[in-house]
């Protein structure tokens, strides 16, 4: 699953960062917030996408996963 969050991720300009703790805790949550669904996936890092161009973010956070998460109306986290 992180293969396929890793490559959608770069279809949309989204690369989680392997030796930083806030790559590996966003890309943790895809994983756990979307389940496998690849559908879901892509729509979630669409979403990210697009909160970061707003925020000018140029990283990825557990912040950005939880914004774009509350936009796409997923469901609860934990």
């Amino acid at each position: 699953m992180r293969l396929v969050a890793a490559r959608h991720g770069a279809v949309f300009g989204i690369t989680f960062d392997q030796e930083s703790l806030e790559g590996i805790e966003a890309l943790a949550a895809v994983i756990r917030l979307t389940r496998g669904n690849l559908r879901l996936v892509e729509r979630l890092l669409a979403q990210m996408r697009r909160i970061m161009d707003i925020n000018a973010a140029a990283e990825v956070t557990l912040e950005v996963v939880e914004a774009a998460r509350d936009r796409l109306v997923i469901g609860p986290g934990d």
